[in-house]
């Protein structure tokens, strides 16, 4: 796999998945690579990654979005990357969200 794929199955689990998720981005490269790619945005987790291998994760998906001119703005990818981590981290990321929005509390 090249590593101009892996963004594209990054959170796959199965060779189905794997499978399904390179044929609709390489079948319809400017709608399908942006739906996938936002897409492992939204359902990007920690899980027991490390800090740094979970932001260079984030990074590689974004920066793919960014090829194709579909990135969202930073503060939106900066809001899925807090979303994503893991419970240990709840009170930098409530610090983080509630200086961002501090009419949502």
């Amino acid at each position: 796999m090249s590593e101009e794929t892996i963004p594209f199955v990054v959170g796959k689990e199965t060779s189905h998945e794997i499978r399904k998720a390179l044929y609709i981005t390489l079948a319809n490269p400017s709608l399908s690579s942006h739906l996938c790619l936002q897409e492992q945005l939204i359902n990007l987790k920690q899980h027991d990654q490390s800090i740094a291998s979970y932001l260079k994760q984030a990074k590689v998906t974004y920066d793919a979005l960014a090829a194709i001119s579909k990135q969202p703005p930073q503060e939106v990818f900066i809001l899925y990357i807090l979303c994503g981590l893991k419970e240990e981290y709840r009170d930098m990321k409530n610090t983080i969200f509630f200086s961002w929005f501090p009419n949502h509390i």
